[in-house]
C-alpha cells in the first residue's frame, strides 16, 4: 500500500520537474523571423543642419536684444545665446529666449543691469532644410 507521505512527494517531484523543464523552454515572444533581429537603421543627417549666430551689443542698466535668422528655405530648431566676455559684477537677465512665430529666427531678450561687466551678446540659431 502506497502511503501519503509518497504520494505528496511524488507529486512534489512531478511538479517541480515539469517547472524545471518549462524554464528551458523558448519564451512566449521568440520567434524566428530574421528582420526582428536587424540591428536598428540609424537615422539619416539633419538636412543641411548649420549654426548661424549673430553679436549685439549690452549697455548696463538696460534692455537690448538680437536674433539670429536662418538662411532661406531653412527653419530654426533651436537657439541659445552666450556672452563672450565675463567679468565682475551681474551677468545679463534672459527675458526672451525663443524662437518667433515664423519658425526663422531665434530671438533673445536681456536686460543687463547697472553693474555688469558684459558688453554685448551672441545668439544662436540651429537650422535645417524643413518640409
Amino acid at each position: 500500500m502506497i502511503s501519503l507521505k509518497r504520494v505528496a512527494a511524488l507529486a512534489t517531484t512531478t511538479l517541480a520537474g515539469a517547472m524545471l523543464a518549462a524554464s528551458f523552454q523558448a519564451p512566449a515572444f521568440a520567434h524566428n523571423d530574421p528582420e526582428r533581429y536587424k540591428p536598428y537603421r540609424h537615422a539619416q543627417p539633419i538636412a543641411g543642419y548649420e549654426i548661424v549666430e549673430s553679436t549685439f551689443a549690452l549697455r548696463p542698466n538696460a534692455f537690448a536684444g538680437g536674433s539670429a535668422r536662418c538662411p532661406a528655405g531653412k527653419r530654426v530648431l533651436g537657439g541659445g545665446y552666450a556672452w563672450p566676455s565675463v567679468g565682475l559684477g551681474s551677468e545679463p537677465i534672459v527675458t526672451v529666449n525663443r524662437p518667433i512665430a515664423n519658425g526663422t529666427v531665434w530671438q533673445l531678450t536681456v536686460r543687463n543691469p547697472a553693474d555688469s561687466a558684459v558688453t554685448s551678446a551672441i545668439v544662436y540659431a540651429q537650422c535645417a532644410f524643413a518640409r
